[in-house]
Protein backbone atom coordinates (compact mmCIF):
# COMPACT_ATOMS: atom_id res chain seq x y z
CA UNK A 1 0.00 0.00 0.00
CA UNK A 2 1.27 3.30 -0.87
CA UNK A 3 2.18 5.69 2.29
CA UNK A 4 3.11 9.48 2.46
CA UNK A 5 6.60 8.04 3.07
CA UNK A 6 6.78 6.77 -0.86
CA UNK A 7 4.78 9.94 -2.48
CA UNK A 8 8.42 11.90 -2.80
CA UNK A 9 9.76 8.78 -4.14
CA UNK A 10 6.65 8.47 -6.44
CA UNK A 11 6.64 11.57 -7.64
CA UNK A 12 10.39 11.55 -8.83
CA UNK A 13 9.51 8.66 -10.48
CA UNK A 14 6.57 10.47 -12.69
CA UNK A 15 7.70 13.66 -13.35
CA UNK A 16 11.16 11.71 -14.67
CA UNK A 17 9.18 9.45 -16.81
CA UNK A 18 7.11 12.51 -18.16
CA UNK A 19 10.07 14.38 -18.93
CA UNK A 20 11.29 11.36 -20.66
CA UNK A 21 7.84 10.99 -22.27
CA UNK A 22 8.07 14.56 -24.10
CA UNK A 23 11.84 14.71 -25.21
CA UNK A 24 11.31 11.59 -26.77
CA UNK A 25 8.22 13.30 -28.65
CA UNK A 26 10.39 16.14 -29.75
CA UNK A 27 13.16 13.85 -30.97
CA UNK A 28 12.49 12.78 -34.68
CA UNK A 29 10.93 9.39 -35.58
CA UNK A 30 11.42 8.27 -31.55
CA UNK A 31 14.81 7.63 -31.81
CA UNK A 32 15.91 6.75 -28.19
CA UNK A 33 12.66 5.80 -26.51
CA UNK A 34 11.17 7.17 -23.46
CA UNK A 35 12.18 4.47 -21.98
CA UNK A 36 15.95 4.76 -22.30
CA UNK A 37 15.05 8.42 -21.88
CA UNK A 38 14.13 7.66 -18.73
CA UNK A 39 17.26 5.47 -17.53
CA UNK A 40 19.57 7.87 -18.91
CA UNK A 41 18.03 11.19 -16.74
CA UNK A 42 17.96 8.48 -13.83
CA UNK A 43 21.22 7.87 -14.14
CA UNK A 44 21.72 11.67 -14.16
CA UNK A 45 19.95 12.14 -11.06
CA UNK A 46 21.19 9.55 -9.36
CA UNK A 47 24.31 11.25 -7.40
CA UNK A 48 21.78 14.25 -6.62
CA UNK A 49 18.48 12.13 -5.15
CA UNK A 50 20.85 9.80 -3.46
CA UNK A 51 22.03 12.90 -1.19
CA UNK A 52 18.55 12.61 0.28
CA UNK A 53 16.62 9.75 1.69
CA UNK A 54 13.03 11.19 1.18
CA UNK A 55 12.74 9.52 -2.19
CA UNK A 56 14.16 6.85 -1.20
CA UNK A 57 11.15 4.70 -0.42
CA UNK A 58 8.58 5.70 -3.17
CA UNK A 59 11.54 4.68 -5.68
CA UNK A 60 11.68 1.28 -3.77
CA UNK A 61 8.09 0.93 -4.00
CA UNK A 62 8.47 2.42 -7.56
CA UNK A 63 10.80 -0.57 -9.15
CA UNK A 64 9.45 -2.85 -6.80
CA UNK A 65 5.46 -2.31 -8.03
CA UNK A 66 5.30 -0.55 -10.93
CA UNK A 67 8.26 -1.48 -13.07
CA UNK A 68 7.31 -5.14 -12.25
CA UNK A 69 3.53 -4.41 -13.83
CA UNK A 70 5.01 -2.23 -16.54
CA UNK A 71 6.79 -4.94 -17.93
CA UNK A 72 3.79 -7.36 -17.77
CA UNK A 73 1.91 -4.99 -19.39
CA UNK A 74 4.48 -4.55 -22.27
CA UNK A 75 4.67 -8.30 -22.71
CA UNK A 76 0.99 -8.95 -22.93
CA UNK A 77 1.00 -6.99 -25.81
CA UNK A 78 3.19 -8.61 -28.05
CA UNK A 79 2.11 -11.32 -30.08
CA UNK A 80 3.34 -14.44 -30.94
CA UNK A 81 4.76 -13.52 -34.30
CA UNK A 82 6.44 -10.61 -32.87
CA UNK A 83 7.74 -12.96 -29.81
CA UNK A 84 8.84 -15.50 -32.80
CA UNK A 85 10.57 -12.42 -35.28
CA UNK A 86 12.45 -11.46 -31.82
CA UNK A 87 13.31 -14.65 -31.02
CA UNK A 88 15.46 -14.80 -34.60
CA UNK A 89 17.66 -11.99 -33.42
CA UNK A 90 18.31 -12.86 -29.72
CA UNK A 91 19.44 -16.28 -31.18
CA UNK A 92 21.82 -14.44 -33.31
CA UNK A 93 22.91 -12.39 -30.48
CA UNK A 94 23.12 -15.12 -28.31
CA UNK A 95 25.40 -16.97 -29.94
CA UNK A 96 27.95 -14.10 -31.34
CA UNK A 97 27.95 -13.19 -27.06
CA UNK A 98 29.01 -16.44 -26.46
CA UNK A 99 31.72 -16.89 -29.21
CA UNK A 100 33.12 -13.54 -28.19
CA UNK A 101 33.17 -14.25 -24.78
CA UNK A 102 34.90 -17.81 -24.78
CA UNK A 103 37.01 -16.68 -27.42
CA UNK A 104 38.46 -13.84 -25.49
CA UNK A 105 38.70 -16.13 -22.66
CA UNK A 106 40.78 -18.89 -24.73
CA UNK A 107 42.88 -15.61 -25.37
CA UNK A 108 43.51 -14.66 -21.81
CA UNK A 109 44.45 -18.13 -21.34
CA UNK A 110 47.11 -17.92 -24.14
CA UNK A 111 48.68 -14.67 -23.47
CA UNK A 112 48.08 -14.18 -19.63
CA UNK A 113 48.99 -18.35 -19.26
CA UNK A 114 45.93 -18.83 -17.20
CA UNK A 115 44.73 -22.39 -15.44
CA UNK A 116 42.24 -23.41 -18.20
CA UNK A 117 39.36 -23.67 -15.11
CA UNK A 118 39.86 -20.28 -14.52
CA UNK A 119 39.86 -19.32 -17.91
CA UNK A 120 36.60 -21.46 -18.66
CA UNK A 121 35.23 -20.06 -15.71
CA UNK A 122 35.69 -16.60 -16.36
CA UNK A 123 33.79 -16.92 -20.22
CA UNK A 124 31.32 -18.79 -18.21
CA UNK A 125 30.57 -15.76 -16.00
CA UNK A 126 31.38 -13.25 -18.44
CA UNK A 127 28.71 -14.85 -20.93
CA UNK A 128 25.67 -15.30 -18.86
CA UNK A 129 25.99 -11.43 -16.85
CA UNK A 130 26.75 -10.00 -20.20
CA UNK A 131 26.48 -5.94 -19.53
CA UNK A 132 24.19 -6.30 -16.48
CA UNK A 133 26.60 -7.04 -13.88
CA UNK A 134 29.93 -7.62 -12.76
CA UNK A 135 31.38 -11.00 -12.00
CA UNK A 136 33.49 -11.50 -8.82
CA UNK A 137 35.03 -14.46 -7.94
CA UNK A 138 37.38 -15.50 -5.51
CA UNK A 139 40.30 -18.26 -5.82
CA UNK A 140 40.12 -20.88 -2.87
CA UNK A 141 43.26 -22.92 -3.37
CA UNK A 142 42.37 -25.12 -0.61
CA UNK A 143 39.93 -27.22 -3.29
CA UNK A 144 42.79 -28.54 -5.44
CA UNK A 145 45.90 -27.95 -5.80
CA UNK A 146 45.96 -25.65 -9.19
CA UNK A 147 42.06 -25.36 -9.54
CA UNK A 148 39.31 -22.99 -8.04
CA UNK A 149 36.16 -23.78 -6.47
CA UNK A 150 32.89 -23.46 -8.54
CA UNK A 151 31.08 -22.98 -5.00
CA UNK A 152 33.15 -19.42 -5.07
CA UNK A 153 31.63 -17.40 -7.65
CA UNK A 154 29.62 -14.80 -6.87
CA UNK A 155 27.18 -12.58 -8.55
CA UNK A 156 28.21 -8.51 -7.65
CA UNK A 157 25.48 -5.85 -9.06
CA UNK A 158 26.92 -2.91 -10.02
Amino acid sequence: MVSKKHMPGLFLAFGIAVVAYVINAILPSALLGATLIALLLGMLLNPIVMRTDSYDSGMKWTSKYVLRAGIILAGITLSFSQVIEAGKYALVLMVFTLATAFGVGYLCKKVFKINWKLASLLSISTAICGGNRSCNFRANYSCEKSGYCLRDLRYVPF
